[in-house]
């Protein structure tokens, strides 16, 4: 198996995680009774994915980290912004803690500027130089929303025209 990349960029996780033969045979055994089984639907071929990262996590005491432990509390985070949520997970071994999510995105966010030296402003990649853009900025109090611990919540949004 591969070290987990570091910082962890989303697009690393189908490129590094693959199951063990071993384990995938003994999970196989365990979820359809025929160990030796090769055809086997995407329902079980699901649940395999996610038990043997569950097993890998909680074997290796967390060092190694599936990219189901990686991506799920960035999920979570974006859709709730509940830290607390993220917690209850790393407690019963489904993500990794929310400190280390906090460190990995300060991670990916100086390496971004790390390669943007040479630019003015550090811009996301897919945005395209010389392209006519709009940039909208929506800045609201949120304390009386879902986010408690906050007082302001700021979206931004970039809009270019799709030349190929």
């Amino acid at each position: 198996m591969l070290p987990t990349p570091w910082p962890y960029h989303p697009s690393d996780a189908a490129s590094y995680y693959n199951v063990p033969h071993l384990l995938e045979r003994f999970l196989v055994g365990l979820l359809t009774g025929d160990p030796g089984g090769k055809c086997y639907s995407d329902r079980i071929n699901t649940l395999i994915q996610s038990l043997s990262q569950d097993m890998i996590y909680a074997v290796t005491c967390s060092k190694h980290k599936p990219s189901k432990h990686m991506l799920l509390p960035y999920a979570v985070k974006t859709l709730t912004g509940n830290t607390e949520l993220i917690r209850t997970l790393n407690k019963f071994g489904h993500s990794v803690s929310y400190s280390h999510l906090e460190e990995n995105e300060t991670a990916l966010c100086l390496q971004k500027l790390a390669t943007g030296l040479n630019q003015r402003v550090a811009l996301p990649a897919f945005i395209k130089p010389h392209v006519f853009t709009n940039l909208a900025y929506n800045c609201g109090h949120c304390a009386h929303l879902r986010f408690p611990d906050s007082e302001f919540l700021v979206y931004s949004l970039i809009f270019q025209d799709n030349i190929l």
